[in-house]
Parts: C-alpha cells; sequence; structure tokens
C-alpha cells in the first residue's frame, strides 16, 4: 500500500499541471470566459411537412424588415473554432 504524496510528487504534479496549462492556454482560457451556446446540428422535417402545413419554400426563406436595413457587406464576421461570443 502506498503512504502519502512526497514533497517530491507533489512537485511534479504542480508541474505538469502547469505544463497542461500553459500548453492549452487559448483553448481553455476560451471554454472558461466564453460560455455560449452552440448549434452543431440542425434537422428540418421532410419538404411534404411543408406542403401539408401550406408553407412554401419561398415564404420560410423570406428575410425580416431588420434584414433589409442590414449591408451584410459591412458587417464583420469572425468565423474561428471555438466559436466566441462578445
Amino acid at each position: 500500500m502506498a503512504g502519502p504524496p512526497t514533497e517530491q510528487h507533489t512537485n511534479t504534479a504542480i508541474r505538469q499541471v502547469t505544463n497542461i496549462q500553459r500548453e492549452t492556454k487559448d483553448w481553455l482560457g476560451g471554454l472558461s470566459s466564453n460560455w455560449g451556446i452552440s448549434v452543431n446540428y440542425v434537422t428540418m422535417p421532410p419538404e411534404e411537412d411543408h406542403e401539408e402545413e401550406g408553407l412554401e419554400l419561398e415564404e420560410v426563406l423570406e428575410g425580416t424588415p431588420e434584414d433589409e436595413e442590414r449591408n451584410l457587406d459591412e458587417e464583420e464576421h469572425e468565423l474561428g473554432y471555438p466559436t466566441q461570443h462578445r
């Protein structure tokens, strides 16, 4: 049966944790500071379900009045992984 950890084992463990934190700083920092919701998978019902509801594809894809006022060419899109919310 092993006894209590020695000072050397404790120092080694602390160094290992410090190295892991340094190597994964950007990734781990993003996990702890940027909590948000990401959608990785979207399921759409089959096309015949839209027809049963009386919806046409054009009606589903129409923009809102707010969309007409936006200039998408001037908006900044920061794409990256993992997703960051500001």
